[in-house]
């Protein structure tokens, strides 16, 4: 029994430690950005890339983390090329072995987009005002794979 309360305290333990790191990712990165600059460069070519510069703005929630709140992510959306705003869902992850941002589809309803922005993005440089994000996975543009590096300027 002693063997059991033991290990149930040390889950309760780890657990709560993964949600302060989470907590503190969702304050550190909540607010409105401007997207200073989004490259684009096909998955099967290294020469071949677009840049777009001030191509809209990304917003990120800030939310209570919360177990009943869809595994945890926070609410986001983005506005690219004068688009319609896309909404998603967001959080870290370290799924692929570094820590990173995951952007997914959240519960609302979506709209076909020219450049889908879902996938996980692995942190190049984040200091106060700046985020720079790459692709880990290939994302789509008009039905072509393409990795993304993307610069967001805080409002």
């Amino acid at each position: 029994m002693k063997k059991l309360l033991t290990l149930m305290m040390v889950i309760c333990y780890l657990s709560s430690c993964k949600k302060s790191d989470q907590r503190k990712f969702i304050e550190e990165i909540s607010g409105s950005y401007t997207i200073s600059s989004i490259t684009l460069t096909k998955s099967d070519l290294v020469t071949d890339s677009i840049t777009f510069n001030n191509a809209g703005e990304f917003f990120f929630d800030n939310c209570k983390i919360d177990a009943n709140k869809s595994r945890g992510f926070c609410e986001g959306y983005y506005i690219f090329n004068n688009e319609p705003k896309f909404n998603f869902g967001y959080n870290l992850t370290n799924e692929s072995g570094e820590t990173s941002l995951r952007i997914q589809l959240n519960n609302s309803p979506t709209t076909q987009q020219e450049l889908n922005l879902l996938g996980i993005f692995s942190f190049v440089e984040s200091v106060e005002n700046k985020l720079i994000l790459n692709s880990i996975s290939s994302v789509s543009i008009n039905n072509t794979k393409v990795k993304v590096r993307l610069t967001l300027t805080r409002n």
